[in-house]
């Protein structure tokens, strides 16, 4: 039987159980990519350690599990389109205000006086638990507005939350396997971000004239300028990697050896550096190779050897 995503007054929105399913997906689905890339985000502040991926995890669980209690709470209360399209947007603003956060120095934000590991949790939380905490909100009101016969309780909830799971496994193999390498982490939070506030926009139910709904859209339309405007003026986008792998954050820095030898080293973050030594008379002019295809050994590279780091 086909069911519609209905709103206080008897309202539907049209699509069925599917659009209810492809919210909590996209939802979850970016939660996981937002955790994922929290590792390499903090990683030149914190460094990278079993303190860091276990504040990540248990903060970035923290938010969800608070998320999906004050997300209940909302859903009866004020459970709408307009609310859920509320929740997304603030998703989206917290997920690109991690951009600029982090183009900063965030060790200043915590005394160095405070506990290495209270630090590290402090600074995740900083940057990850509003945006994962506001994404949790989500699975609550998407039930809500979908549930309309209590014979079908356990149907629906246990779907609704098998699309959500399976939004954060996509989530997780998206990123780690294809995401990160081509697109870098910075681009990924800011496409997160975009795709959010894009799901508000267009399930959000904001253009019914409402002066209301004006206000809000007018308000939320000036604070994504400003947050844009400040991701472009501190050129958050930017990462100081030559290149962002599977491997991690690669710098390529050339030491010339002799002035017939050029060194170039592979800084491998989290990793021992590569040594890429170049034979006399190839010429380096044209910047440094790709690092990625030196650590593939590509056979278009003759000459080139590795020593130490990755294989």
């Amino acid at each position: 039987m086909d069911r519609t995503l209905f709103l206080p007054g008897g309202i539907s929105l049209t699509g069925g159980l599917w659009l209810s399913y492809v919210i909590v997906f996209v939802a979850s689905f970016c939660t996981l990519v937002l955790e994922l890339v929290a590792g390499r985000i903090l990683a030149p502040f914190i460094g990278v350690s079993l303190y860091t991926w276990t504040s990540i995890i248990g903060v970035c669980l923290a938010g969800i599990s608070a998320g999906n209690y004050l997300g209940g709470v909302i859903a009866d209360r004020l459970g709408s389109r307009r609310t859920l399209g509320l929740i997304l947007l603030g998703g989206g603003f917290f997920s690109l205000l991690v951009l600029p956060l982090a183009a900063g120095d965030l060790t200043t934000f915590v005394p160095r006086t405070i506990p290495l590991m209270l630090r590290i949790v402090i600074l995740t939380s900083l940057l990850f638990l509003p945006p994962t905490l506001v994404l949790g909100m989500v699975s609550p009101v998407v039930i809500k507005l979908t549930l309309t016969d209590l014979k079908q309780t356990g149907n629906i909830v246990g779907k609704i939350y098998a699309f959500s799971t399976l939004g954060s496994i996509f989530g997780t193999f998206a990123t780690g396997f294809v995401l990160i390498s081509a697109f870098g982490t910075r681009w990924i939070v800011f496409g997160v971000g975009l795709t959010l506030i894009a799901m508000a926009i267009l399930f959000g139910d904001f253009f019914k004239r409402r002066k209301e709904d004006l206000a809000v859209l007018a308000g939320a339309g000036l604070l994504i300028a400003a947050l844009l405007f400040q991701i472009n003026t501190k050129d958050a986008l930017a990462t100081s990697c030559y290149k962002e792998t599977n491997y991690y954050c690669i710098k390529v820095t050339d030491h010339v050896v002799s002035s017939d030898r050029l060194v170039q080293l592979l800084l491998h973050q989290g990793h021992r550096p590569c040594r890429v030594e170049r034979p006399p008379g190839q010429d380096s002019g044209a910047g440094p190779p790709d690092p990625q295809l030196q650590l593939h050994r590509r056979p278009d590279l003759p000459g080139v050897r590795l020593h130490q780091g990755i294989r």
